[in-house]
């Protein structure tokens, strides 16, 4: 399956030493769009077998700590997400790794115990994923934690 929607130009030089504004993601319009189709997303991830998620370790952290969440109320909260609570893209690097990702970030308050979307539950959840591997099979949580707290 096809995940990505279209391919941006990566920056040149290290992504540590940009700016805020230049790891933003925009198109050659410079309006942002989201690199990932959202829509595939949640689809593979209802397929048998199901996309693979896997967890940069302080996505895993923020999620057991801060949210207690495991891998099913992630799951759940990807299923919920829609277009409209997308807020951008950025480049990051992957741990252990210098390759400049492009991920997707979505905020949305969210009710684990329901499973649904409830935007009266703050602070809201933030999430920037992308998909990784040779293959682009593997969908990459790189943050998931409380908006506001890193």
């Amino acid at each position: 399956m096809t995940y990505r929607v279209w391919e941006p130009i990566p920056p040149i030089g290290n992504l540590q030493h940009l700016t805020d504004q230049e790891l933003k993601i925009v198109d050659g319009a410079g309006i942002p769009r989201a690199v990932w189709d959202l829509n595939a997303i949640q689809l593979s991830l209802n397929r048998d077998p199901a996309l693979k998620i896997v967890y940069s370790t302080s996505a895993l952290e923020s999620m057991s700590d801060s949210l207690k969440w495991d891998d099913a109320d992630m799951r759940k909260f990807i299923g919920q997400l829609t277009k409209g609570r997308y807020e951008g893209s950025r480049w990051c690097y992957a741990p252990k790794g210098n390759t400049p990702h492009a991920a997707d970030v979505y905020c949305m308050g969210f009710s684990r115990f329901q499973g649904v979307e409830n935007q009266k539950l703050t602070p809201w959840i933030y999430l920037k994923f992308s998909i990784v591997g040779p293959n682009l099979d593997r969908l990459y949580i790189f943050s998931a934690h409380p908006d506001g707290q890193y």
